[in-house]
């Protein structure tokens, strides 16, 4: 659990794996291939809603963890997938 006086950047860079797009796409590029991952971004793009209450900063982070939320489920699918296949 968070404290309650860890500043807001703080909390953020608890909450938030990467920073950037450009951290998302270099960890994931070992497990997606390029049309994978830029699929996610402009689907997840097409339907992202910003929070009013959120700044710039905030709003690309949580574009960000959306994309990585996505992500990490299609590379545990991917991975479900190969290990049923050598199980079969």
């Amino acid at each position: 659990m968070l404290a309650r006086n860890e500043s807001g950047s703080e909390r953020r860079n608890n909450i938030y794996r990467f920073h950037t797009l450009l951290e998302l796409l270099d960890h994931y590029s070992e497990f997606l291939s390029a049309q994978q991952m830029e699929a996610v971004i402009r689907d997840s793009a097409r339907v992202f809603v910003e929070r009013d209450w959120a700044s710039e900063q905030e709003t690309r982070l949580q574009f960000i963890k959306k994309c990585e939320y996505i992500m990490e489920a299609l590379v545990t699918m991917k991975e479900a997938t190969m290990r049923h296949g050598i199980e079969d």
